[in-house]
Formats: structure tokens, C-alpha cells, sequence
């Protein structure tokens, strides 16, 4: 997307010479053109093709920045983007110089400056009176410049600096007392740092070089930080360059977050014995070579630390890292361990003790079995552990882990054992797997347990984990045969003697993820669906590697009914999920011919938990006479090729708590009339698809709806059948897609047509209103003159087509008091002629554009006048517009169009045009 005021980019590219004017004379020419006839301004879209094609065959010629900088200020710019990018053999960079007017701006908050730029600033003065955000990038700086920009900009609360700088021994004051946030990057180069002619070497640097970055972190300090990340990485000193921290850290009561990261350093603080960092709460640190005892001082003496992350990268070069963390106030633990392959030479000694008594959230990743022992057994929120031996490595490995190192997993998990929510991954299950010895700890708050099952030892711990979760409701299981070696002799089929009783009281939703389609595993679905008694919701995902997902399926329920022949019987599988107290039906029969109807079973229509059914072909069953059924049923959706119109006009009215209804028909002709009466009805929609074999001209349907509390209408219908709403509700949103196609070869009659309109004044209370092409050509045909009001409208989206043109849109404005969001999109497909097409006019500004009207989008633009004088007039009269978008249809005449737009006068100050 391309914005113009809100955000002006001016963006050149290419080598050029200016001549004496600094300006092209074929611009200047055009500018006065256009400033002079400003009254008349959809001329010349030729004259401005050739300027450009003029101005790109020449290398001589560019358009002068200054110009349109210029006009942006006069155009009240908000935003401004300014980017040149002139490369010159002799002189290198070229610098833009900006007009002085835009220091006087008062309408511009945002200015990005992407290239180097001079200009005037007198002393003592102050200037950019409203600018909140300024963004510089730099190559070759004017100093003075900066240090008085610096200080001149009163309102000033967002600075960033960017870029490529050569040391020199300068000085910036930067007095912004407004500032709120700063962000300085820059980068160093080397070939002249210092006055060096060549690049150092990293065993040259000195603690000076370094201790700039001190006192920048000193800077922020002093200046309340309260988020602060640090990041040095010296990448020769591969054996730990230190980075010494200012001891001033220790002591800001400013600072909240910090963050420490260093792939090939360690950080030093010297850090006394009594508490510091008094108002830390987030610290993420990210270490390479850490000093041990430094990381033992620094998390025992945070005294509100609450959020601790611990990332070592890579540790296997004789760094053991022994830690207790011991932080009452900690509440999440990150800790997080990569492992070097190619140094992989056995398991970890690397040892955590944690001792966190309101710790929440635990999260460990660690491919080499690191012992973490939890103490005082917290009442954890959620765990999430990847800790084992990762299995890449466990077809290359020269050693075998031993039973008593894997038992460092289930020693882990006795920690934790009053989780509420646990996730184990593949090398977590593969060495609790190895270390069991029946002795699984129980989970008494555990509702939800996420486990991968791995190859290696199968399903032998599942019957273990149900047994000790007597609370469970979740149980999500993962597939996972991928990564480790499938050993006959290990692996364990799922065998359980007893139900546990998680599942006969509390499971309620079950999901397996990854089926390949394994007998053992459709045994585990066949006993979850026989004894999950109070189940809500099962989750089969197939893996895209399994042979046949429909012979899948198919094998899934079979497991449900224990016999292959009830498969053909669809009522039987009804009578089954109705016996389960199924909350959600999906009835799909698939008959090619649609001759087939399915007969439902009685029992569904006294379901009292049946919440949402879909029945995706035609049915049949018996609804008697003055009885309401469904009781629960909140969403129905139905699609129906040759229905039971007695049993349909029976439905409509027989639900008694039913809010949202969806008919999809693909519709014969026949002169029925169905009465929709549901007062507790929320959201309706009907799409009615014509079958062009069996339709000779407009529709007989009739629909009546009657719901005082509906909200949400969408129509769809190209044989304009007859809708009728009563009552009037206030509804939120109303799609309409009904008429007739235009590529039916038929007439339609203006009283036929006059059915949209009537449509249109049961909904007028609306506060969305959206017509297509097919809607508007109706509306237009049927038109008397007679369009109604519309008190609630906010939004409003129509589509202009080819026939009638602008006809209806002033009548629309006029109605409509209340309108903030205009959309209009451009549709000519059809053809038109002429004397039936309208342009736009009114006789005076209708109230909602000089009182309401905040946005306006013009979608699909060409380049036709009567487009380009509806621009003029919403620009001209919307008072309180804020954006103004459009969408051109044509690439190559969006450049040119764009530039016209821009040129037209506006009638609201705090107006942004874009470009789509």
C-alpha cells in the first residue's frame, strides 16, 4: 500500500545531473499548470503520462524533493517518510536539502528522515512545534546540525538514530526534557575508527573501547530505564571475553525488566552480599560461559524478581553450571540448555536445585539429562518439560544412559506433581519410560496432560498417568515415531486392568494428534470411546503420511460400535451420539444424484443437549403438531436439495431457543411461502443457489421472517425471491446479494425488481448496511423515488455498477444522518449503455458528510471523470474526514491518478489520503 499525506515518501533512484535551476523545466511547467486551473483538475492525465515517461527516459532530469515536501506541509502532512536515494560517480551521497517551511509545520507528528539532509535551524529558536516521533538514519552527518535539532523540538517523545558513523571526538547534548523513549543504533566502522587504516583485531581491543558501552548503560540508569537489554558479542574471544556491568545497576529503583544476552561472552558484576536490584521483576539472561558463583549471588539477590529465564548455549567445553535458585517471589522459570552435537560426549553434571514456593509457570528444555531437583512441591500452574536425551542423537551415541541418570526425569516430576497443567515431549517420556519402576507420583490438581508417545517404549506409562490424575479433563496425546528407532522388545502396548476413574468422571476432551493408523493405536481410540463416560469432545488428527485417511477413519468408527455392518445405518450412529449426550452433530450423506434422504430418529428431537447440529443433505422426520422440539439447539444449519417443504415451514417455528439458522438451497421454482417466526433468532442466513436447468424467469418463493431480536441478516439470492421482515428489529448487519444475475437473457419488471426495496425497508434500522452489483441493479430498476431512512446507519458498502451508475448513492447519503464509513467499489463488468447510466449530483451537502463521516474507501478505481468527481466532491465537502482511501484498478495509471488525487482541496484539516 502506498500512502500519500499520512505519509509522503519521496524516493529516487537513479544517477542524475541537475541543471542550473536545480529543477526540470518540464515540472515547473506542469506544477503552474496544475495550481492555476485547481478548479478543474480531471484534465490532462495524458499531459501528466508523457511528463513521466518524459522524465524517465532522462537522466538529466529528476523531480525536485524540495517540490513536494513543500506540498505536503501545504496539504497539512501528518506523517512524512523522506528517502532519497541519488547515487553521483563524483560526489557520492547526494544530501537533500528540506524547505524551511517544514519547521514551522504544526500538523506534522512523525517524521522519518532516511537519508542525509541539511537545513537552516536559527539559533535560539525552536522548531517542529508538534512533532512527537523523529527517525534518522545517517551516512555522513552535518554535526552542528544534529546537536541543534536535538534541542529544538518542544513536544519531542519517541528519538531514534540510526546509523554508519565514523568515530570522532564529538560531543552530543541531547536536552529533550519531553522524551519518553530513545533508541540509538549505531554502527561502528572500523576501517577508520580510531584513524586505524586497517580493521582490528579483537585481541586489540581495550577495556577503554569497551567501557563506552558502560556508560551508555550509566546513561540510561540515570535516566529511570525501566526496560533494558544488553547485548555484546565479541565473536573471537571464544573463550570468554569479560564484559564488565556498572555497579550502578545494582542499585536503580527504576528498573523492571533486564535482559542479558551474549552467545560468546560472560558478564561480570560485582555483587555484594546484601539485596540489589530492588524493583526487578523480568530478568532473561543468556549466557555462554557463566560464572557460576556470580549467577548463585545474582538470583538470591533480587528481592521482587518474579520472572527468571536462563538460555546457556552450548556448555560442553568443561563449564558446569551448579545453581540454587532460591526466590520466594519467583512465580515463571525459564531454563533452557542447547545442546553441541559435535562435542556431545555423555550426560550432563550440570545440577539445578530450584526452591520457589509461589513459582506458577515451569518451562525446561534440555537435550542431556541435567539434574533439576524442585523443592517444597509448588503449586504449579503449568509445566512444560523437554528433558532427556535428544533423539538425533540416540543412533550415534557411544554410551549407554543408565537407568539412574534417566531417573533424574522422574525425580523432576515428583517436584512437580501438583501441577494443574503438565506437557511431556518425546525425550522426557523415552527416559521416564527407561526409569519406571512403578512408581509414578500422583497428580492431584492435574485437569490437562499433554504426552508424545515415542517408539521406543510405546504406550507403557499412559495407564500410569490416568491412574495418578483422578482429576484429568484434558488428555491430548501425540504421535511420535519419527525421530527414535522403533525396538520390538521395548515397546508396550496400552493395557489397563481397571477404568481409572478420571475417565469415568472428568475426561471430557480427548485429542490425538499425528495418527499413522497403527493397530495399537486405534485400540487406544476404541477404549477411550467405550469408557470415557462424561466425554464432550474426541479429536482424531490423521498424519499426512498415513496410507488412507478415509480407510482411517473408517477403522476410527468402527471402534465406536464394535460392528462393521452398523456403518450403513446412519439413525443407529444418531441413536448412539444422542445416547452420549453429543453437544455438537455434523449429518453428511454423500448422494451425487441427490435422490437420497436421510430419516432421523425421534430421539433427536427431544435431545436436551444437543446444542448445534448440521445436516448437510436432505432429511426427513416427524415433528408433531403443536409442539416445539429441539430444546437446547442454539445453531442450526441446513442444506437442502429437494426438501419436505410441510417439515420445513414445521422447523422454522418449533425451536425454542434457536439464534442462529443457516439455509443453503439450490433451489426449483415453486410458489411456496415459508413463515420464519423465531423470536430468540440472532443471526439468520439464506443462500439460495438457482438451478439455471429448471429457472424460466423470477422466483415464486416467498420468505416471511419474523424476529424481533435479530441481529445479523445475509441474503444471498440471484432469482429475486420475495423476502418480507416484520416488525422492523434493529438489526446490527445486513448483507444483501439478491436480484438477478445479468447473464440471465431475460426481463425483469419493476415491480419484481421493487422487491429489494421492500427488503431494504424491513432492515432500515441497521447499523451495517452491505449491497452488491446485483442488489444496486435492482434497487435502481425498482426506484420511485422512494428510498427510506436509515437512523442507525454507521456503515455503508455498495457497489457503483456499470447500468445505473451513480443514481442511488445521493439518495443514500440523504437518508442516511448518521453514516461514518463510506465504502463505494467500482463494478462495470456488465454492459451498459448511456442513456440508462447517472452521474453523480446533489443539490445540497447532505448532514452526515459535513457532521459524521470519518472514513471513505473507493475500491477498484479506473480512471473514468465521473470517479474523479465524486473524489473531488467527498474530499471538498466531508468536514470531519479523517482517511481517505482508494483502490486503482490500473498499475499503470496509479502513479499518475495518485498525484491528481492529491492536488484536489479537502474540507477537513486532519484529512489522510491513501493509496491502496
Amino acid at each position: 500500500m502506498m500512502k500519500l499525506r499520512g505519509c509522503v515518501s519521496c524516493i529516487l533512484g537513479m544517477p542524475v545531473e541537475f541543471n542550473n535551476s536545480g529543477m526540470p523545466v518540464e515540472f515547473n511547467n506542469l506544477t503552474e499548470s496544475i495550481r492555476d486551473e485547481s478548479n478543474n483538475l480531471t484534465q490532462s492525465i495524458r499531459d501528466m503520462l508523457m511528463f513521466v515517461r518524459t522524465c524517465y527516459e532522462s537522466t538529466r532530469e529528476v523531480f525536485h524533493v524540495n517540490e513536494w515536501l513543500c506540498f505536503a506541509v501545504e496539504r497539512n502532512v501528518r506523517k512524512l517518510h523522506i528517502r532519497v536515494d541519488v547515487i553521483e560517480i563524483d560526489i557520492g551521497w547526494w544530501v537533500a536539502r528540506l524547505p524551511q517551511c517544514i519547521l514551522t509545520c504544526n500538523t506534522l507528528v512523525e517524521l522519518y528522515m532516511l537519508s542525509d539532509f541539511v537545513f537552516d535551524i536559527p539559533d535560539s529558536t525552536m522548531c517542529f512545534p508538534s512533532l512527537k516521533l523523529l527517525f534518522i538514519n545517517l551516512r555522513n552527518p552535518d554535526y552542528d546540525l544534529l546537536q541543534k535539532l536535538f534541542c529544538s523540538c518542544p513536544v519531542l517523545e519517541d528519538l531514534s538514530i540510526f546509523g554508519d558513523l565514523v568515530a570522532a571526538p564529538l560531543t552530543f547534548d541531547i536536552m529533550v526534557p519531553t522524551l519518553k523513549m530513545l533508541t540509538i543504533w549505531l554502527y561502528l566502522d572500523l576501517l577508520y575508527f580510531e584513524g586505524v587504516s586497517q580493521k582490528k583485531d579483537c585481541s586489540d581491543i581495550e577495556d577503554s573501547d569497551l567501557s563506552r558501552v558502560s556508560s551508555w548503560i550509566c546513561f540510561a540508569i540515570d535516566h529511570g530505564v525501566r526496560n533494558l537489554t544488553i547485548k555484546v558479542d565479541i565473536v573471537e574471544a571464544w573463550h570468554g571475553w569479560p564484559f564488565d556491568l556498572p555497579q550502578s545497576i545494582l542499585t536503580c529503583k527504576t528498573l523492571v525488566k533486564l535482559r542479558l544476552e551474549s552467545l560468546h561472552n560472560d558478564f561480570f558484576l560485582d555483587i555484594p552480599d546484601s539485596m540489589c536490584f530492588p524493583s526487578l521483576k523480568i530478568l532473561h539472561i543468556t549466557i555462554a560461559f557463566p560464572d557460576a558463583s556470580l549467577m548463585q549471588k545474582l538470583f538470591s539477590s533480587c528481592p521482587v524478581l518474579e520472572d527468571l529465564s536462563i538460555h546457556a548455549s552450548y556448555l560442553y567445553l568443561g563449564y558446569l553450571l551448579m545453581f540454587d535458585i532460591c526466590v520466594p517471589t519467583l512465580k515463571r522459570l525459564n531454563i533452557r540448555h542447547d545442546v553441541d552435537f559435535s562435542d556431545f560426549e555423555g550426560i550432563s553434571e550440570h545440577k539445578y536445585v530450584i526452591t520457589a514456593r509461589n513459582l506458577e509457570y515451569l518451562c525446561i528444555q534440555d537435550g542431556s539429562l541435567t539434574s533439576v531437583v524442585v523443592n517444597e512441591r509448588p503449586l504449579l500452574n503449568e509445566v512444560n518439560l523437554n528433558v532427556g536425551v535428544y533423539s538425533l542423537l540416540i543412533d550415534d551415541l557411544e554410551f549407554e544412559v543408565s537407568r539412574d541418570e534417566a531417573n533424574r526425569v522422574m525425580e523432576l516430576l515428583r517436584g512437580i506433581n501438583l501441577t494443574k497443567i503438565l506437557s511431556l515431549a518425546s525425550c522426557s517420556m523415552d527416559a521416564l519410560g527407561l526409569a519406571f519402576d512403578d512408581d509414578m507420583p500422583t497428580f492431584p490438581n492435574l485437569i490437562r496432560l499433554e504426552l508424545n508417545i515415542e517408539a521406543r517404549f510405546g504406550w507403557k506409562l499412559l495407564p500410569y498417568f490416568l491412574e495418578s490424575s483422578p482429576n484429568l479433563e484434558v488428555l491430548i496425546l501425540e504421535m511420535d515415531y519419527l525421530l527414535t528407532e522403533y525396538i520390538p522388545g521395548d515397546f508396550v502396548n496400552f493395557e489397563s486392568k481397571n477404568v481409572p476413574s478420571c475417565l469415568k468422571l472428568h475426561v471430557k476432551t480427548i485429542e490425538i494428534k499425528n495418527m499413522m493408523g497403527e493397530e495399537d493405536e486405534l485400540e487406544v481410540v476404541s477404549y477411550m470411546l467405550r469408557n470415557c463416560e462424561v466425554l464432550k469432545e474426541f479429536n482424531a488428527h490423521i498424519s499426512d503420511k498415513a496410507e488412507s485417511k478415509e480407510d482411517l477413519w473408517r477403522e476410527i468408527l468402527i471402534c465406536i460400535v464394535d460392528d462393521e455392518n452398523e456403518l450403513s445405518d446412519v439413525s443407529q450412529w444418531l441413536c448412539f451420539a444422542i445416547k452420549l449426550k453429543v453437544r455438537k452433530l455434523n449429518i453428511r450423506v454423500n448422494d451425487v444424484l441427490g435422490m437420497l434422504v436421510v430419516r432421523l430418529p425421534q430421539s433427536i428431537l427431544t435431545c436436551n443437549t444437543l446444542v448445534e447440529l448440521c445436516m448437510l443433505c436432505d432429511f426427513v422426520f416427524d415433528i408433531p403438531d403443536s409442539s416445539t422440539c429441539f430444546p437446547s439447539l442454539k445453531l442450526l444449519h441446513i442444506n437442502l436439495i429437494n426438501p419436505d417443504y410441510d417439515l420445513l415451514k414445521k422447523l422454522f417455528r418449533s425451536c425454542p431457543v434457536l439464534e442462529d439458522l443457516s439455509i443453503h438451497w439450490d433451489c426449483v421454482e415453486n410458489p411456496l411461502t415459508f413463515d420464519i417466526i423465531m423470536p430468540t433468532l440472532k443471526r439468520l442466513t439464506i443462500c439460495l443457489y438457482l438451478d439455471s436447468g429448471h429457472f424460466v424467469g423470477v422466483s415464486l418463493l416467498k420468505f416471511v421472517l419474523t424476529a424481533c431480536n435479530l441481529e445479523y441478516l445475509i441474503i444471498e439470492d440471484d432469482a429475486l425471491v420475495n423476502f418480507v421482515v416484520k416488525g422492523r428489529p434493529l438489526v446490527n448487519e445486513v448483507s444483501l446479494d439478491v436480484g438477478v444475475a445479468y447473464y440471465y437473457k431475460f426481463e425483469v419488471s419493476h415491480d419484481e425488481a421493487n422487491r429489494v426495496m421492500k427488503l431494504l425497508r424491513g432492515v432500515n434500522y441497521t447499523k451495517i448496511l452491505s449491497l452488491t452489483s446485483i442488489t444496486m441493479n435492482s434497487l435502481n430498476l425498482g426506484f420511485d423515488d422512494d428510498m427510506p431512512t436509515f437512523p442507525n446507519l454507521i456503515r455503508l458498502e455498495i457497489c457503483i455498477e456499470a447500468r445505473f451508475g451513480w443514481k442511488l448513492l445521493p439518495h443514500f447519503l440523504n437518508s442516511s444522518s448518521n453514516l461514518e464509513v463510506l465504502i463505494l467499489k467500482m463494478d462495470y463488468d456488465q454492459e451498459y449503455s448511456l442513456e440508462e447510466f447517472v452521474e453523480f449530483e446533489l443539490e445540497s451537502v447532505p448532514s452526515c458528510l459535513r457532521l459524521h463521516v470519518k472514513t471513505i474507501e473507493i475500491r477498484n478505481m479506473t480512471r473514468d471523470e465521473d470517479e474523479l468527481d465524486v473524489i473531488s466532491y467527498m474530499l471538498k465537502n466531508s468536514k470531519v474526514l479523517e482517511e481517505f482511501s482508494v483502490g486503482i484498478a490500473n498499475a499503470e495509471l496509479k502513479r499518475i491518478l495518485w498525484r491528481l488525487i492529491l492536488l484536489y482541496p479537502t474540507g477537513s484539516v486532519a484529512c489522510e489520503v491513501n493509496f491502496l
